[in-house]
């Protein structure tokens, strides 16, 4: 498996050490893991897991979106900590897991078509690639693997969709204290008014 476009259109600049003794199960991804895993792109814009951060994922997944994560494995991640995963069967997707929304989106049917395509030529749609940007601009360092550029208050409480509101964090912190706050919020009635916050 190669990615012709999308590595024209990005750059690699850091590919993280991959695990002798990982194993993944599903051949379906195989070859993104052997060709592409750990590797980093355009500073931290986007990368590809290593085996070994697949498990973890999975559950951090589960616990953030219980139902739209079944059969579901995690694969990659964007600057803002957004996750891809790959869903195979009957109906294969390339899933886009939105922490700062808690919305989940279907973004292409094969890897091949979300890193030649969708990754290419919407790239605003699918990695945010223009508040990247900005946010480069403006001074923001590139997330590591254990990073990611998150949102200070969070879209679904009210923040503002602007680069003043992002900070660069520990991307596992910020799952797990996103993944509370949308557990507590998400069947509320729109417009409920938050006024206490209390995290486990």
């Amino acid at each position: 498996m190669g990615f012709k476009r999308f590595e024209e259109a990005f750059r690699v600049t850091a590919k993280e050490p991959e695990d002798p003794e990982g194993s993944f199960p599903l051949t379906e991804i195989d070859e993104l893991f052997e060709n592409y895993g750990g590797f980093e792109f355009e500073n931290g814009l986007y990368r590809v897991h290593s085996k070994a951060m697949l498990e973890g994922w999975r559950e951090k997944l589960g616990r953030a979106f219980p139902d739209e994560s079944r059969q579901v494995t995690p694969f990659g991640q964007d600057w803002q900590g957004n996750q891809f995963g790959w869903r195979g069967g009957k109906n294969p997707a390339v899933l886009l897991f939105q922490i700062v929304s808690g919305e989940v989106y279907e973004i292409a049917d094969s890897l091949e078509v979300a890193h030649e395509e969708e990754f290419v030529e919407h790239a605003q749609e699918a990695l945010s690639i223009g508040q990247w940007r900005d946010w480069r601009v403006s001074g923001g360092a590139g997330p590591t693997a254990s990073q990611c550029v998150g949102y200070r208050v969070p879209l679904f409480l009210g923040g503002k969709d602007e680069v003043a509101n992002l900070e660069l964090c520990d991307i596992n912190v910020y799952w797990e204290i996103t993944a509370q706050l949308l557990h507590r919020t998400r069947n509320l009635p729109l417009g409920t008014r938050i006024s206490d916050v209390r995290l486990t």
